[in-house]
């Protein structure tokens, strides 16, 4: 049996929370709780989450809209 490893093509797509939290100024416990309750699509390796990048940057508009973790260079 073992683990099972995502396709090479996933991998590209896939940020753990602290790398999201570096990428997009969100706190990585926020990025959890979203990852959680099915906000962002994610993967779970044990006690790591792998955030899906198009949805972690969907959430991060979102909430920047909002005022929230406002950053300038999100697109």
């Amino acid at each position: 049996m073992g683990t099972s490893t995502p396709p090479p093509h996933e991998v590209d797509n896939l940020l753990t929370t602290s790398q999201a939290s570096a990428e997009y100024g969100i706190p990585a416990r926020t990025l959890q709780g979203a990852a959680r309750r099915g906000v962002i699509s994610s993967r779970r390796v044990g006690k790591t989450f792998l955030l899906d990048r198009a949805s972690v940057a969907i959430y991060a508009r979102t909430h920047t809209s909002r005022g929230r973790y406002a950053r300038k260079d999100i697109a």
